[in-house]
């Protein structure tokens, strides 16, 4: 991973991204890949339409109305909410996809079914962003908590 820029346009190639100000606005590109490019440091975070008690209750609904028993454990799926809030590439961290069990499966299918976001602000502009669910399933696969 490597700064790209700042929302301002001032090219920082080399810097690490964690001793950059937190007032600043900074892209960043996954391998290499300018497809892969979304920011880091934002005015605004993504937000689930309604909050995080509304994201809460969409998880719950979503997995009650399951077919596949989720099983117990703490989950943490990255995605990138682009500058429309639409979701894409929603993954287990940590996990190749051939590697994943039927609970990690179904809920990378709740996240990619989930309506748009509220985008990232950068500047007062949309942005594409990284983010991370904390989903903690607990028995009867009931969602206990959701952190980003």
């Amino acid at each position: 991973r490597r700064v790209l820029r700042f929302c301002e346009s001032e090219m920082y190639e080399k810097m690490d991204p964690d001793s950059l100000p937190a007032d600043k606005c900074v892209a960043t590109v996954d391998d290499e890949d300018v497809d892969d490019v979304y920011v880091d440091y934002v005015d605004v975070r993504p937000e689930f339409p309604g909050g995080r008690d509304a994201l809460l209750s969409y998880c719950q609904k979503g997995l009650s109305t399951n077919k596949v028993k989720i099983e117990k454990g703490t989950y943490h799926i990255v995605f990138i909410v682009d500058a429309d809030g639409k979701l894409n590439g929603p993954r287990i961290k940590g996990k190749e996809f051939e590697h994943l069990t039927k609970s990690e499966i179904e809920l990378l299918h709740l996240v990619e079914d989930m309506p748009r976001w509220n985008p990232g602000q950068c500047k007062n502009g949309p942005v594409q962003t990284k983010e991370m669910l904390c989903l903690k399933i607990g028995r009867k696969g009931k969602v206990l908590s959701i952190s980003k």
